[in-house]
């Protein structure tokens, strides 16, 4: 309950407006919990004109960044059960965007 009050009361387009850091926005386009339509694109929206963020979308990932065979959300807590581990490109990308950041 707390998180989404602190999401309320600190929206992210406030909180992101003044940074001049380096952002890298990473989404999977199979996340049940923060969605490319909506979430990714508002990303894009406020930041992709700047120079200093990378984006990353990644197909057939789920919120964990770990590959996902679910078709439906409902399905989504027990495909979060399964044994699998950090995609291989998800780690690349983020190894090499350190390095050059």
């Amino acid at each position: 309950m707390y998180y989404y009050k602190d999401m309320l009361l600190n929206p992210v387009p406030e909180l992101i407006k003044d940074i001049s850091a380096p952002f890298l926005v990473m989404h999977a386009n199979n996340d049940w919990q923060v969605f490319t339509d909506k979430d990714f694109m508002m990303y894009k929206d406020l930041l992709g004109d700047r120079s200093n963020v990378t984006f990353k979308l990644y197909e057939g990932l789920n919120h964990l960044f770990m590959p996902s065979t679910v078709m439906r959300s409902i399905d989504m807590v027990d495909e979060y059960k399964l044994k699998s581990s950090i995609d291989e490109q998800v780690l690349n990308d983020l190894v090499n965007w350190i390095k050059t950041n």
